[in-house]
């Protein structure tokens, strides 16, 4: 199954990204299993007393550029938002799910 994945996710590469603000860290942990758990089972569904926003970003291989932000986040935690797109980018089941809003956009040439 997982080489399915990987090889489909070549073809037309996806990023996943969850957030919901405001979640301290063992919250922001729970949100990630039951993510995690609603990616592989579908039918499964998520259900929270917070607002979710869940973002399925489209990675164009042509892209010039690629810009990720967020206004709501600390100097020290951008480091840490890096390496999430990193993973994000290099392992196509990997999810980012952080507790304040980011914003993304793929520049194409």
């Amino acid at each position: 199954m997982r080489k399915k994945i990987s090889k489909r996710a070549k073809m037309s590469p996806v990023i996943n990204l969850v957030w919901a603000e405001e979640l301290n860290d063992v919250e922001l942990k729970a949100l990630r299993r039951k993510v995690e758990q609603a990616i592989k089972r579908p039918d499964m569904p998520i259900v929270a007393n917070y607002e979710i926003h869940w973002n399925r970003i489209h990675i164009d291989k042509e892209a010039v550029s690629r810009i990720v932000w967020s206004d709501m986040i600390a100097e020290k935690d951008v480091d840490k938002l890096s390496l999430e797109i990193e993973k994000a980018l290099k392992d196509p089941d990997y999810v980012i799910v952080v507790n304040y809003p980011v914003y993304w956009i793929e520049i194409s040439k």
